[in-house]
């Protein structure tokens, strides 16, 4: 732990804008309403929220030595409040304009249901599904700092891994494949128990394996073949599949294969990479927002499959303005707030 480096990997924050534009397209409606085949795009987007938390573990050694496991957990919390608010907000404002806002008080925001699979399962209670990632990360936190051992036990870390995600697939990819009556609903699986925490463990686990010998041998040659052979094994699980599970199996080689990719990639600060660090999770949180707008004005005025096709890339230019606007203002203003105390002091 002496020896750990503080140095910002670019290459890894350029790859948190790659993820994000990716799940972004993931839930844009253009990649089943347009011309772009959806099973074609898929394997290029299951891996992106894995990746996430693969980074937030491979990263979790540096933020213990610096003992900041609690300040994280409560950043966290904080934007866990205040997203799910704002958009609960957002729901309410957005259905009336929509004309749905019955079924949404009364068929979602009210039922019992709702707040079980939000508390268990890390579902949002506005229905706004990407949110599961932000709260299972909370849970995620919280079960490192409180249990340590899972984290310093290699053989803990690596039993785990394996059992959550062996019980992920089985009750989900296999039990839908093979129509099975125990197969899982979406949400008993995607969430911070079989997806988020066994990710987690993975880039941890990765983080301190960096020095072994056998790290060393996985050049980019190999990770970029393993990389080609997962996305194969995707289309051709995709293939026997109907009921498209969150996690495939290949899923999970794609997207160890390129997060090493990017960790081993000795890559100069650059534009791409600073708006991978600052506002990759921006664009996550709030995307929908923009697809929803988008799409509901795309349909209102008629605009044609053609802007359902190019939809992501719009959302995702959208979303990264308002984000480099944002913290542009909010930094200025923070300096302007630094410079008035400053001179009154």
């Amino acid at each position: 732990m002496s020896n750990i480096k503080t140095a910002r990997n670019t290459s890894v924050d350029f790859l948190r804008l790659i993820c994000a534009f990716l799940i972004v397209a993931l839930h844009c409606l253009g990649l089943s309403n347009g011309m772009v085949s959806y099973s074609f795009l898929l394997p290029l987007t299951r891996f992106a929220v894995p990746v996430f938390f693969i980074i937030t573990g491979y990263f979790y050694n540096i933020t213990a030595k610096k003992q900041t496991e609690k300040r994280q957990i409560f950043k966290i919390l904080k934007l866990v409040i205040i997203t799910n608010a704002l958009f609960l907000v957002w729901g309410i404002v957005f259905r009336v304009f929509s004309g749905s806002l019955n079924v949404f008080l009364f068929d979602i925001l009210l039922k019992p249901q709702t707040i079980t699979d939000f508390l268990l399962f890390n579902y949002a209670v506005d229905g706004q599904e990407h949110l599961w990632y932000l709260s299972a990360l909370l849970y995620i936190l919280v079960i490192a700092y409180v249990f340590p051992i899972i984290l310093k036990n290699k053989c803990v870390a690596i039993a785990l891994v394996v059992f959550l995600l062996a019980v992920n697939i089985t009750f989900a990819e296999f039990g839908n494949m093979l129509q099975l009556p125990f197969a899982f609903k979406s949400i008993y699986v995607r969430n911070f128990l079989f997806t988020g925490l066994p990710f987690f463990l993975i880039g941890n686990l990765l983080f301190r394996f960096k020095g072994t010998g056998f790290y060393k041998k996985l050049n980019l040659p190999i990770l970029i073949a393993l990389l080609v052979l997962s996305f194969i094994g995707t289309f051709a699980e995709s293939y026997f599949i109907n009921n498209k599970p969150e996690l495939f199996i290949s899923s999970i080689a794609s997207a160890v294969a390129i997060f090493l990719i990017f960790s081993k990639i000795q890559m100069p600060q650059n534009k791409l990479s600073v708006w991978g660090q600052k506002y990759s999770l921006s664009i996550y949180l709030f995307h929908m927002v923009v697809i929803q707008i988008y799409s509901f004005a795309a349909r209102k005025f008629a605009l044609g499959i053609l802007f359902f096709d190019i939809e992501p890339i719009i959302v995702f230019a959208v979303c990264l303005i308002a984000a480099f606007v944002y913290y542009n203002c909010k930094d200025k203003l923070k300096l302007r707030l630094n410079t008035n105390k400053n001179s009154l002091a």
